[in-house]
């Protein structure tokens, strides 16, 4: 009797010494995953839940607490769960044994409409050398999983990653068809993977199944597109009927972002950008957007301050102005604004945020070929007014003589020469001219 006593408690602790075995690795928000829009799933309050991908080296029998929404699908490497927005916390079982995942202690707030995932790792594993791997293919900005777990976009290079078999993925959901394929890590310098990646036939949406409020949309024969309609939610199709916007959005604008090719979608009272390969690259967070011309994406965000978005939607610019008033660009710079006293003062930005010239003067005009009209404070009553060489920094005053005819100070013709207008004895104008 003893003896079997003995086996059942040892019995118990290996299983819950297993059970106990997983902890978070991390919980990341997954921000061009828009399953959560795509399959989509309300709680009983009908709020729009968050979608959670749950990973784990083995995929074991888990069960979890009654906050998950739905039922729970289990896929090839992942669990695929629904959390009310606001969830404080997920609870998981392995073979009886409870487990508490609390998003307060990872800094995440769940919210509805995103995906969100969590990776578990074996507590006792032991911690191997790394090397690293550069993965490569034939598209560029095309999502990388490795083991499950999204790496960045290609062309990316993971720079600490264990030895041995791997598996590496690309999601079709922006339209390039790849296997998972497994690959072997050596311990090298740096393992080079390539991948040739193939574009799916684009599928043909039929019209007629968004019924009949398409008719008051109208195609856009400008740009080769119709709006659509399913249910409340807006989209895009082409001429073919093939989608560029799937319908899961409040708006969608019809012309897109020529500097990143993407169009600007709404959810709720906020925007964001979809890419039609690449998914959603700027969640919805944001009041307006905005191309100055520039590869720079102008972006109003919730404290109605101006930002710079890259073409990947990755923030760039951390400032460039308060919301409405635009920002003055050109093809290689900003011009940004900062308060001195409370008194508004410009400066120059190139467009990865470095300051080519402080914020000084009371006015700059538009930048043309390098150059821009300066109006500058000198005392409470008197300015200095002349063409800025943005690029040496050098100033040229205009002569007591001239003024700028009108009240424009955007006078820049070209390589530097300004519109001036000769004063007249009494002050009025006599000759125009150009003035280098």
């Amino acid at each position: 009797m003893n003896k079997i006593i003995s086996i059942i408690i040892i019995l118990l602790l290996s299983v819950t010494n297993y059970a106990e075995a997983f902890v978070v690795k991390s919980i990341d928000e997954l921000k061009n995953d828009i399953s959560a829009r795509t399959n989509s799933r309300v709680d009983k309050n009908n709020n729009p839940c968050a979608l959670i991908r749950l990973n784990l080296p083995t995929l074991d029998q888990l069960t979890f607490g009654n906050m998950v929404v739905g039922e729970v699908c289990q896929l090839p490497g992942e669990y695929v769960l629904y959390l009310s927005p606001d969830t404080k916390q997920l609870t998981y079982s392995v073979k009886g044994v409870d487990n508490t995942i609390d998003f307060s202690d990872y800094n995440i707030n769940i919210e509805g409409k995103k995906t969100y995932r969590i990776i578990l790792k074996e507590d006792n594993a032991p911690t191997a050398a790394s090397t690293s791997a550069y993965i490569t293919a034939n598209y560029d900005n095309q999502i990388v999983l490795v083991d499950g777990v999204p790496m960045g976009e290609t062309p990316v290079l993971i720079e600490s990653i264990e030895p041995g078999k791997h598996t590496i993925g690309i999601p079709n959901t922006n339209g390039i068809t790849m296997k998972d394929t497994t690959v072997l890590i050596e311990y090298a310098e740096k393992n080079n993977i390539n991948f040739n990646l193939k574009k799916k036939k684009p599928e043909v949406i039929n019209v007629a199944m968004y019924g009949s409020d398409n008719d008051s949309y109208g195609w856009y024969p400008k740009w080769g597109l119709k709006m659509i309609k399913k249910g409340n939610k807006e989209g895009i199709i082409d001429l073919t009927g093939c989608e560029i916007v799937p319908p899961i959005f409040d708006a969608a604008d019809i012309e897109k972002l020529e500097n990143c090719g993407a169009y600007v979608v709404k959810d709720g009272e906020f925007r964001g950008l979809y890419h039609p390969d690449r998914g959603l690259i700027v969640p919805c967070e944001y009041i307006t957007f905005y191309n100055p011309g520039n590869e720079i994406i102008l972006a109003a965000n919730k404290d109605k301050k101006w930002v710079g978005l890259n073409n990947k939607g990755e923030l760039v610019i951390p400032f460039l102005g308060n919301y409405p008033f635009l920002p003055k660009a050109s093809k290689d710079y900003f011009i940004i604004n900062n308060k001195i006293n409370g008194v508004d003062v410009y400066g120059i930005i190139d467009l990865h945020g470095n300051v080519i010239i402080e914020p000084q003067y009371d006015f700059l005009g538009e930048i043309n070929e390098g150059f821009c009209v300066f109006r500058k404070k000198t005392s409470p009553y008197e300015y200095t007014t002349g063409v800025l060489d943005v690029n040496t920094k050098q100033e040229r005053n205009l002569p007591s003589k001239y003024r700028l005819p009108g009240n424009s100070l955007d006078h820049i013709v070209s390589n530097g020469r300004i519109i001036v207008e000769e004063k007249g004895s009494n002050g009025a104008p006599e000759k125009f001219g150009a003035l280098k």
